[in-house]
């Protein structure tokens, strides 16, 4: 990714497609819950028929369940990358506004025009700044890659090599697997010594794919904690509301 790619990768564009996922996960979680509710018949159709058309209704919301499933996976990753993102705007503008306070300006690929007179000192800083930011934006791309190639791996779904699809920035993501999760009951100092290991991705994707492992868990920071916890409230009102649903 070059700094022309960054300026246009927009936080709050990429906010507003997260919350537009997450409501249209919740409405196919109310549809999932029509569907198997019609799907039961009560006691006014019995027999093989019945039982072949069960079971393609059951097929066929637990296909829906699993596209709401990956729409939330990917609004989490779009919240997730958004405000780090934003934070890489600022800096982006921070070191444009440096840059311009020295008479030195940059292009979109990191090549550095200067007025004449320039210090070589200030010129190695400009560069030095560029690289790294461009070395963070980079890295925010291709953990979004990875998150997403988790949640909706098309190619692997449909008989493919297992390369995974192509993703943010045209990157093909691998699909790492989740970390094995210490037990509850795990001592607290070992389970944070374990959580300050894992990287940003795994500890997003046990977040998302394993709430109700982490939620539990002393020694893991209250603020991730409350992430997971908050996941499995969602997924036990989903559920009750499914309840609430059914014939009595």
């Amino acid at each position: 990714m070059d700094l022309g790619e960054l300026a246009c990768w927009d936080p709050d564009a990429l906010h507003d497609f997260g919350f537009a996922l997450g409501h249209h996960a919740a409405e196919l979680e109310r549809v999932v819950g029509d569907i198997r509710s019609a799907g039961r018949f009560r006691e006014e159709w019995a027999g093989p028929a019945h039982d072949a058309a069960a079971s393609r209704i059951a097929e066929f919301a637990s296909a829906i369940a699993a596209q709401g499933d990956s729409y939330r996976a990917v609004c989490a990753c779009a919240y997730r990358i958004a405000p780090r993102l934003r934070e890489l705007h600022a800096e982006l503008a921070d070191v444009r506004q440096w840059a311009a306070e020295r008479s030195l300006g940059f292009a979109a690929d990191g090549s550095i025009s200067a007025a004449p007179g320039v210090s070589d000192t200030d010129r190695g800083v400009l560069h030095g700044r560029l690289d790294a930011l461009t070395d963070r934006a980079t890295a925010l791309d291709e953990e979004a890659a990875a998150i997403l190639a988790r949640a909706f791996d098309e190619e692997t779904a449909n008989g493919g090599d297992g390369s995974g699809p192509l993703l943010f920035g045209g990157e093909r993501a691998r699909l790492p697997r989740l970390p094995q999760v210490p037990e509850v009951g795990t001592d607290p100092d070992q389970v944070a010594q374990w959580w300050q290991r894992l990287d940003d991705f795994d500890r997003t994707a046990l977040l998302i794919e394993r709430p109700e492992s982490i939620g539990p868990l002393d020694g893991i920071p209250a603020g991730a904690r409350d992430l997971a916890n908050r996941a499995l409230l969602d997924i036990e009102r989903v559920r009750l509301e499914q309840v609430a649903r059914q014939p009595v």
